[in-house]
Formats: structure tokens, sequence, C-alpha cells
């Protein structure tokens, strides 16, 4: 998983700032968070419905040989069901040993906690831009806003990492 972050040279290219430099900067920095939470907007919707489909899947089939295996309709039709009622089982095996593997419920929730926090960084730059005139922004300040953004996205890389390492701990251990 890469991430969108930009390098910090885009944003501090050198260390003398005029007024519409430091406006130039805001823009930007505003251009890449307006980027970053779409991405990860779209990102989050797509692991929240993949989690959910799973669940659901792995909830209807389930139930599905449940009732198959209940049904009493007479010799003739009993072992086409059962057989269909084995083939959903296998399914839901297969759903479960990779919903692991995949975890797009862990990878919804990460991506939910940095929109978030974009969302959270865009209202503070906002909030720190509007009503200044160019003249009052500080570099320091969009220099620290532009790290927050850049942390932003090595947690999520970070949490998308772990989920990795995670998957291959548990899938390396040897069976009991």
């Amino acid at each position: 998983m890469t991430g969108q972050a930009h390098s910090h040279a885009d944003l501090n290219s050198g260390s003398e700032f005029s007024s519409s430099e430091c406006m130039k900067k805001v823009e930007l920095l505003q251009g890449y968070l307006e980027s970053s939470i779409k991405d990860v907007g779209r990102k989050r919707k797509i692991n929240q419905q993949r989690a959910t489909s799973i669940k659901v899947l792995i909830l209807c089939l389930s139930g599905g040989a449940t009732v198959l295996l209940g049904l009493d309709i007479g010799m003739h039709a009993q072992l086409p069901l059962k057989n269909l009622a084995f083939a959903f089982t296998a399914i839901v095996t297969v759903l479960n040993a990779l919903e692991p593997f995949f975890n797009y419920r862990a990878l919804w929730v990460e991506h939910e906690r940095a929109n978030a926090s974009l969302y959270q960084l865009k209202d503070r730059l906002n909030f720190y831009v509007t009503g200044k005139e160019k003249t009052g922004l500080d570099i320091s300040e969009l220099e620290e806003f532009y790290a927050q953004y850049e942390q932003i996205w090595e947690m999520l890389n970070q949490a998308w990492i772990a989920q990795r390492q995670r998957y291959h701990e548990i899938s390396s251990q040897p069976n009991e």
C-alpha cells in the first residue's frame, strides 16, 4: 500500500518566503488534502463494502447449508440438497480462511481513522488561513501542517504493513 503523501521538498523549497509563496504553499497543501480525502474515502468505502459483503455471504451460505440439511423432502431430493449444503460449507470455509488475509474490516477502520484525521487537518488549516492577511502567514506553521499531513499517511501505511505482518505471523504458525 503506498500513500499519496508528497515529498517535503514540494512544500519546503527555500528558507525565505514571500506572502504569495506562502499562499501558494497553502493552496498546494489544500490540494493535497482534497485529493487525499477523496482517495482515502474511496478506499474506505471499498473496504467497508467488501467487509460487509463477505460477512453477509458467510452468514447466508451458513444459514442456507443448515436449512438444506434440515429439509426432509424425500429420498430422491435429499442427496442433491446435501451436496449443495456441502458446497455451501466449503465456500464458507474458504471465505473464513481468506478473510484474515485481506482483513477488509481492519483496513476499513484504518481508512476511516485516516479520513477523519485528514478532515481535521483540513479544517485546522482552513481555520488558520481564514481571515489572515497574506503577510500574516507563518511558514513554520505551514510546515507543521504539512508534517501532520505526512504523519497521517505514514500512520495509514504502517497500519497496512502491520496487517500484512499480523497475517503472516498467524499463517506461518504450525497447526497444533
